[in-house]
């Protein structure tokens, strides 16, 4: 097997471990979800076809929502950042292009890029989760968004500085 696929399965699992097994149980405030698990998507390495991407994004998010009781609100939020994510890269795509076998992250492009990488993805990924949840979006939901956002984004700058993978 490839070093990569190798690599991003053993990510695949243990990020979905960490956000079932310790992110659910983690209770700071009713109106605070703490979803680490899009990261996953945003680190799979760029070259990967669109229709794995895609899968690798619904397998994520079906296998989150059955935790959470809310497969379908997950898999549809993971499935759509999969699919933008092509079209946030080439956006953001450095000068000199992209090497087809990084994956994007801090390593590679250094922490500012990823930050700006992630925070995009990451809130639309919110978004959508908290806009299916209740089918529109007010005045609560945005609350619960930026709440939610804000501890999650903390906490996947952290797990980034602290694992620092360089795939």
């Amino acid at each position: 097997m490839n070093n990569a696929l190798i690599v991003n399965i053993v990510r695949f699992v243990g990020i979905y471990l960490f956000q079932v097994l310790i992110l659910f149980y983690v209770n700071i405030h009713p109106s605070i979800n703490i979803f680490i698990y899009p990261l996953f998507i945003l680190l799979l390495p760029i070259r990967i076809p669109h229709s794995v991407l895609i899968l690798s994004a619904f397998l994520m998010g079906v296998l989150v929502g059955l935790t959470y009781n809310a497969v379908g609100e997950h898999a549809a939020a993971s499935v759509f950042i999969a699919f933008l994510r092509p079209t946030v890269l080439q956006i953001m795509e450095p000068r000199g292009g992209f090497d087809p076998n990084h994956s994007p992250n801090k390593h590679h492009f250094g922490m500012s890029w990823f930050f700006q990488y992630a925070t995009i993805l990451i809130l639309i990924h919110f978004l959508a989760v908290f806009s299916l949840e209740v089918f529109g979006i007010n005045a609560i939901v945005m609350l619960k968004l930026v709440l939610s956002y804000i501890i999650s984004i903390i906490i996947i700058l952290l797990f980034k500085l602290l694992f620092n993978p360089k795939t």
